[in-house]
């Protein structure tokens, strides 16, 4: 009888399973079908809002768009009311100890770190033309400056390639390589924001004295300290940002990594005891461009031409084009920005305060047009606009197409019909 009773149960048992078997088998089939029916994402039934709508096919084309804006064009809206430093004087700390070597992102930390912050560092001059670079690296409880303020533009392509080695070695300081940064940065004008990002790779630091004075002289020369770590997280970590005004993240993975510091592009507010209560005027030139300028003589045997060549600074050689300073008419052969090296002005183009200000004074959103007119047309790239989102500027008047307005919000920064 007991044996008659196991089997029983066993048997009972089998069919109950099976009968679970064929439930989740005849749910997956109808998820599948209900999948094949409808081709909404979960996106296109959400509203901006976040709420959920009933939609219809056209409907959810549009939906899926003003989405799509919304969330790409929430980190390219400038913030009104907000002070912030457009000449900016950002030292790089890269943790080249031995966990740099890592293979958790692939193929290891320190080829990853080469290439996206090589693609940062381009980036930053072209958003922020007016500002400077600088790199410090960090191994065997040493810290040495490997690009100075100076150095860095003339490094652009290769920032990062040829300056952090091939490997890691031993273990950072972080007191160390934060004082060589302080150091550095007294140079800096009393208008230029101070700003220093850590590239943490080890789980440790092995610093020769108390850390905590170092965090003091930060918050004293008004110093902010963004920190992302590649590892966990460290307290002291979390002290040296948090103390001085500044962010600290984990990376999660490679697109994390590039995000967060693709954030940085951006200037922070101004902190508020820095540079008083008004703003500071800073006195600037716009130089001419100098061509064939009379100052020494020399004869081509070639085609029998006389070429006129001008001492040029700051590599005290002869051109015989470049720039020339409004205030003491030196010959400059560099790239704008620069620094005269006579009279200390600040030169600079037009240009490059165009592409600094717009961090300050953004372009007003643009508006939904509702109307079912056929044979519009984008007035940025020409594409029709029928049966998309239109978003008409409210200045000019003009259309543009939802992928063209991200365009111009995210990279040009100017309306396209604003301007003419």
């Amino acid at each position: 009888m007991k044996n008659f009773e196991n089997k029983t149960w066993t048997i009972i048992a089998i069919g109950i399973y099976n009968a679970k078997m064929n439930t989740n088998n005849t749910n997956n089939m109808m998820r599948k079908k209900t999948k094949k029916k409808s081709d909404h994402a979960w996106e296109n039934v959400e509203d901006v809002n976040g709420m959920l709508q009933a939609v219809t096919s056209q409907e959810s084309l549009y939906q899926n768009e003003r989405l799509k804006r919304k969330r790409t064009l929430e980190k390219a809206n400038v913030p009104q009311n907000i002070r912030r430093g457009i000449i900016r004087y950002l030292q790089i700390i890269v943790d080249l100890s031995e966990s740099v070597v890592s293979n958790d992102l692939k193929p290891t930390r320190l080829q990853v770190l080469k290439e996206e912050l090589d693609g940062f560092v381009t980036n930053y001059f072209d958003q922020n033309p007016l500002s400077e670079v600088g790199l410090i690296t960090t191994k065997n409880q040493t810290a040495e400056v490997k690009v100075s303020f100076e150095q860095a533009k003339s490094l652009r392509g290769n920032f990062f390639k040829n300056q952090l080695g091939t490997t890691g070695e031993g273990r950072p300081s972080l007191q160390n390589a934060l004082e060589l940064a302080i150091e550095e940065h007294k140079r800096v004008p009393p208008y230029g924001t101070r700003e220093i990002l850590i590239i943490q790779n080890a789980l440790c630091t092995n610093d020769p004295g108390d850390i905590k004075e170092t965090i003091q002289k930060l918050i004293n020369n008004k110093i902010r300290v963004n920190i992302i770590g590649l590892g966990a997280e460290m307290y002291i970590c979390r002290k040296i940002a948090m103390d001085s005004d500044g962010t600290y993240e984990v990376a999660l993975n490679r697109q994390h990594l590039r995000m967060l510091i693709s954030n940085l592009q951006v200037p922070p507010p101004i902190m508020d005891d820095h540079g008083g209560k008004y703003a500071r005027r800073i006195p600037v030139g716009f130089p001419t461009i100098t061509n064939n300028s009379i100052v020494l003589s020399s004869t081509n045997s070639n085609n029998n031409a006389n070429l006129t060549k001008v001492i040029c600074q700051p590599y005290e050689e002869y051109c015989n084009d470049g720039f020339k300073c409004p205030k003491c008419e030196t010959h400059i052969k560099t790239e704008l920005p620069y620094k005269c090296n006579v009279c200390n002005l600040f030169l600079l183009s037009s240009p490059h305060l165009c592409r600094s200000y717009h961090h300050l004074f953004g372009i007003e959103p643009f508006e939904e047009v509702t109307t079912s007119e056929l044979g519009r047309k984008c007035y940025c790239c020409g594409m029709s606009l029928d049966n998309k989102l239109q978003m008409q500027c409210m200045k000019c008047k003009k259309i543009f197409s939802s992928e063209c307005e991200i365009y111009i919000r995210k990279s040009l920064h100017n309306c396209p019909g604003c301007c003419q």
